[in-house]
This record gives C-alpha cells, sequence and structure tokens, in this order.
C-alpha cells in the first residue's frame, strides 16, 4: 500500500518528502483511442435509436457490445497510471510500478548514492506543458532511476538535489547503513 505519508517498507524516520504520479495529460493521451471508441459507440448508439425507437433490446444490445469493453479497457489504462508512482524520500529514492494482477517492480537508491540528476523534456510539447523525465544517476547496482513524464520537472530535480546536498551534510550514512556496512566487512574479512 502507497500513499502520500506511509508506503510498505518504510523505515524508522524516513518520510516522504516527494509523492508523484505522472502527468495526467499522460492518462489522457494513453485513453485517446478509448474516447474515440466511446464517441464512436455513442454515436453508434444513437443511430440504432433513431432507426428501431421502439426496440429497446437492440439499444440493450449495442450498449453493451460497445460500451461495455472500451469502459474496461479505459479502467485498465486508469490503473496502469495509478499506480505508477514516484516517491522521494529523506533518504532514498522509489519507483514503484503495479500492473494489477500481473506484476509489481520497485527500483530504490539512497540519496547519499545519487551522483548526478538530469531533466530531459522529450519533445516541444512536454516543454509547454511543463512534463518530462528526471534522470538520476547512481553509484549502486541501479544505475539510473527515471521518473518518466513527471510534471515541473525542474522543481523535483531541484529538490532532489537539495535533499542530497542535506543528505551529504548530515553525515553520509545513516546508522542502518553504517550497521550494514560493518557487517559486510566482517563477512569479508
Amino acid at each position: 500500500m502507497i500513499d502520500r505519508e506511509h508506503f510498505t517498507g518504510q523505515q524508522e524516520g524516513e518520510k516522504i518528502e516527494l509523492y508523484l504520479r505522472k502527468h495526467p495529460l499522460t492518462l489522457v493521451w494513453a485513453l485517446r483511442y478509448v474516447i474515440l471508441a466511446l464517441v464512436g459507440s455513442i454515436a453508434v448508439l444513437l443511430a440504432v435509436w433513431a432507426l428501431a425507437q421502439s426496440l429497446l433490446g437492440g439499444f440493450l444490445l449495442a450498449f453493451g457490445v460497445l460500451l461495455i469493453p472500451v469502459s474496461i479497457v479505459g479502467l485498465w489504462e486508469y490503473a496502469l497510471w495509478h499506480y505508477d508512482i514516484f516517491v522521494v524520500t529523506n533518504r532514498r529514492l522509489l519507483d514503484f510500478a503495479r500492473k494489477p494482477f500481473i506484476y509489481e517492480k520497485r527500483d530504490e537508491a539512497q540519496l547519499t548514492k545519487v551522483q548526478d540528476v538530469r531533466v530531459v523534456f522529450p519533445n516541444p510539447i512536454t516543454v509547454l506543458m511543463d512534463f518530462g523525465n528526471v534522470n538520476i544517476q547512481t553509484a549502486g547496482t541501479k544505475g539510473t532511476i527515471i521518473f518518466t513524464k513527471v510534471p515541473h520537472p525542474r522543481q523535483v530535480g531541484t529538490q532532489i538535489l537539495d535533499l542530497v546536498i542535506a543528505t551529504q551534510q548530515r553525515g553520509g550514512p545513516t546508522a542502518i547503513e553504517r550497521t550494514e556496512v560493518t557487517e559486510m566487512r566482517t563477512q569479508l574479512g
């Protein structure tokens, strides 16, 4: 479960600083064919109704055949958008992605591992609408975490860099990270 204040695996004292989803226009873009199909379905329904006003059965059949499957596809696209979440805490970056009933994915990196933050606008429309990608290069096994199509990417990039600087000024690794390093050193001899 992920909300604006809590998520599964949240550590003691870890506070959510940024909670992001993809820009709402990306949902509209994903639903473009669904919207066209709904408009077409409504036009077909009106035509069926106009031709056979007394045949309520034909109207209901057209409704069931056309609108219900299109609505299911629309709900699926909404679920994909809704469950794609980017979280920045005072300790780490997290990218949650979920396709209901299929898979869940979670990428994360410690703020202490962040080396570079870049903002990328894929095309001129994203510049005008102020959404783009925030590419975060890390010194870890993950490599790069990409927050795709987030609103106000410049501000997001700046906030991430501010958190990285604050983390470095706090003195680097947390007590948990120091304990993990100590355990690894003991195991390696």
